[in-house]
């Protein structure tokens, strides 16, 4: 990591000096009642942090979401 990164980022360089996850911006998850909590560790599993991302997922990723994956995204799309 150069003193360029440090400087450019430093909020991602502070938590990760601390050892925590850097906030992504948008609509967590976890705050989302949609979300069951088996499905709610599937989609972290997956990488998934926010609404918006699911909203955004491509098909690719809505299959590895599994069944219902296509329809997940529906919803978060008319949820936000």
């Amino acid at each position: 990591m150069s003193e360029e990164h440090r400087h450019t980022w430093p909020k991602q360089y502070e938590a990760f000096k601390a050892g925590r996850e850097v906030a992504t911006e948008g609509t967590p998850i976890e705050a989302w009642a949609r979300v069951q909590p088996k499905q709610l560790h599937e989609l972290k599993a997956l990488g998934f942090k926010t609404v918006e991302q699911i909203a955004a997922m491509d098909d690719q990723a809505a299959g590895r979401v599994g069944t219902g994956g296509q329809e997940l995204r529906r919803i978060a799309q008319a949820f936000l």
